[in-house]
């Protein structure tokens, strides 16, 4: 007869074991990767003059970009509109 089998096995229990720490060491690689992308990022923000100190510092420095570049669109559109 066959005996009533409870629980894992050892082979059960090291191939979850291995599923989970396949799925950590690939979310960690996917973190780190984030993180050396943040900080290029935040550096060239703030090489454009854009605060990333907050978020409210952001909002700021975007809007005043987007300002400055817009005088400057519409100045050279000006001068294309003069020189016709």
């Amino acid at each position: 007869m066959y005996k009533f089998h409870r629980g894992f096995g050892l082979l059960e229990i090291l191939l979850a074991l291995v599923v989970i720490m396949l799925l950590y060491f690939v979310s960690l690689k996917l973190y780190f990767k984030k993180t050396i992308s943040d900080v290029a990022s935040k550096k060239l923000l703030s090489q454009q003059g854009i605060n990333t100190s907050s978020y409210s510092g952001v909002l700021a420095s975007v809007k005043e970009s987007l300002k400055a570049a817009d005088k400057k669109n519409i100045e050279r559109e000006k001068a294309i509109e003069g020189a016709d």
